[in-house]
């Protein structure tokens, strides 16, 4: 695996990065004024940036309204890169149907995770899935699964960086990365976000590399299905054959 070593951020890069994750939260399209609001940005500098999108493709404008453009797709297409669209959507609503636990396909995006595909997500969780589409990596069991796998530099350069006012608690969570790298599943509550939910996730590799994690979740009340069955369905279908 490369070696992934950590960039500076900037200013006009996340700004674009943060329009085109806002563009996805709404089917429907953002109006300028509701893009400039979800990424507390003026109006005026996000129109500039709204109408080089549409032009260069990445942003779609009708109506007055904003949806990702057609170019990423078309940038993946031909990158190759598909390893994590392999993982097909009807794999993980058979996972949701055998486990009856909620299947997540998680991304890491810089230092944070993304739920790229999910099925079977309470009302609840959907509308905050929607509305707010990017997690810290330590918030969710995908994203720990994420942050696990990072090459060990970066890793402890990311909790050198967020968690140093924080020591015991970077402790407990570099403890916890290296079980899920020992045992290959992070296995326990879902996180800081949902302390009500229980999950377990599993890395998604792909020529050596692992390039998303599949997680599944519930609730921690009246579960049908014990935890360790969950366990047994996430891994069977993560290393079993492409459908």
């Amino acid at each position: 695996m490369a070696e992934d070593k950590r960039r500076p951020h900037h200013r006009a890069v996340d700004r674009i990065a943060a329009l085109l994750g806002a563009a996805t939260t709404e089917p429907r399209g953002l109006t300028l004024t509701e893009l400039a609001r979800s990424i507390d940005a003026p109006l005026s500098s996000v129109q500039k940036l709204a109408y080089g999108l549409v032009a260069s493709g990445f942003l779609d404008e009708r109506d007055g309204r904003y949806t990702v453009g057609p170019l990423s797709a078309v940038l993946e297409r031909r990158s190759g890169r598909t390893a994590i669209a392999d993982f097909s959507r009807s794999r993980l609503a058979e996972l949701h149907e055998r486990t009856g636990a909620a299947a997540l396909l998680v991304v890491r995006i810089g230092d944070d995770a993304v739920n790229i595909e999910s099925v079977g997500l309470t009302d609840a969780a959907a509308f905050v899935d929607t509305t707010r589409w990017r997690y810290p990596l330590p918030a969710t069991a995908g994203g720990r699964v994420l942050l696990a796998y990072m090459p060990e530099r970066p890793r402890r350069e990311w909790a050198a960086e967020n968690l140093r006012e924080d020591p015991e608690r970077t402790m407990i969570l570099l403890d916890e990365l290296d079980t899920i790298r020992r045992t290959g599943i992070a296995v326990g509550p879902s996180g800081t976000l949902r302390p009500d939910l229980e999950s377990v996730a599993v890395p998604l590799v792909r020529d050596g590399e692992v390039v998303a994690a599949v997680a599944l979740t519930r609730s921690r009340v009246g579960a049908r299905i014990p935890l360790g069955a969950l366990k047994d369905a996430l891994s069977a279908a993560v290393s079993g054959p492409l459908p």
